[in-house]
């Protein structure tokens, strides 16, 4: 086939298939080897993936076994599963916190506020990154004071992966930046006054990192420029009555920053409130505005599936624990209720969009062995 195609009509073919068909065609010849694994074919293959292929992953930690379980589902009405993912690293730790999705990369770490290990794992490929060490980690006196949030997301300005560090000591802000391309650490500084972040980490949007403040103030971080700003949560006739906000958080829908809120009734009008709040214009704290709130019995935000599906974690006897999902479609005002099948309750849950890519096809550590 090689041989009537041009490279250039080979290469748009090519994106267009799985990762595991593309994992065994570089054994084709030296010259599809070295098409596949090229910088230029893993990010065109990851962006027609971003833009026609995207997945739903889920992440599971259960109470009783506590084991940790991730699969891939479609992302369609029925998110039904496509796969069982095996995550090897789980083996050597109890197990790892996801703390942020980006371009078809997953970033875990073991322990969250010190990120002792901090992993880039790619799930179509079975192959992950560890990070070295950060350049700074607390002493064992230091821990009773030390803060550290942290966040993961893509560069576009330089087709780069970055995870962040910010961390407290002693009222001292400093922030660490670790640069995949370059498998290094650098020092960034703050210079700008900074609000106190919440210990959550952060939601990436569009190059551009964000936190929520203790003041309800969010914390944008820019990785291509890598500096901080300060962007008004509501305007001020949006702005809710904070004291009976329960938990706001923050995610994307259909290509825009939203924030979302609980609320819970009294006694006489039981039940939780959701309310979805849209800045239509980014970054125009005059744009947000209010989309749907729905009621559900005693639920809390989790996620927004690709197909912008909420999807909503619910639990009856136990606060802390998960025992079912429901699903609200916002088109047809529909819930649906226990969309998964758990095999006991959780404690840990963590649902993505996810893409399959060839990132870490070269950095990543050798595979995983069934």
């Amino acid at each position: 086939m090689a041989r009537y195609l041009s490279e250039d009509s080979l290469l748009e073919i090519l994106i267009r298939l799985p990762v595991k068909s593309l994992l065994r065609f570089r054994s084709v010849s030296k010259s599809w080897n070295s098409l596949i694994t090229s910088s230029n074919f893993i990010t065109k293959q990851m962006n027609y993936n971003d833009a026609n292929n995207c997945h739903t992953l889920v992440w599971c930690y259960y109470l009783e076994s506590r084991k940790d379980t991730y699969a891939l589902h479609s992302d369609n009405e029925n998110l039904d599963k496509m796969m069982d993912l095996s995550f090897c690293p789980s083996a050597v730790n109890e197990f790892f916190y996801i703390i942020g999705y980006a371009k078809g990369i997953v970033c875990l770490t073991d322990k969250y506020q010190r990120s002792d290990t901090v992993l880039l794992w790619n799930p179509s490929i079975r192959k992950y990154f560890t990070l070295s060490n950060p350049l700074y980690r607390p002493q064992m006196y230091e821990l009773f004071m030390f803060n550290a949030v942290v966040g993961f997301g893509f560069d576009p300005l330089s087709n780069d992966y970055k995870f962040v560090r910010v961390y407290n000591v002693e009222g001292m802000w400093k922030m660490h930046i670790f640069v995949l391309g370059t498998g290094c650490w650098t020092d960034a500084e703050i210079t700008s006054s900074f609000a106190a972040i919440r210990d959550t980490p952060a939601t990436y949007f569009n190059g551009v990192l964000h936190w929520l403040s203790n003041d309800y103030l969010i914390m944008r971080f820019d990785l291509g420029t890598e500096k901080f700003t300060e962007m008004m949560l509501f305007s001020r006739e949006s702005l809710p009555v904070l004291s009976e906000i329960n938990n706001v958080s923050i995610s994307v829908w259909r290509g825009s920053l939203i924030v979302l809120s609980d609320r819970y009734g009294n006694t006489e009008n039981w039940g939780t409130t959701c309310s979805l709040l849209v800045m239509k214009e980014y970054g125009d704290k005059e744009s947000w505005t209010k989309l749907f709130e729905i009621r559900l019995e005693s639920a809390h935000f989790n996620s927004i599936t690709t197909n912008s599906r909420l999807i909503f974690f619910q639990s009856n006897d136990n606060a802390d624990l998960v025992d079912k999902i429901d699903v609200y479609d916002h088109e047809t005002r529909h819930t649906e209720h226990d969309v998964f099948q758990f095999e006991e309750p959780l404690i840990g849950l963590y649902i993505t969009p996810y893409i399959e890519s060839l990132v870490l096809l070269k950095e990543g550590e050798d595979p995983c062995t069934l």
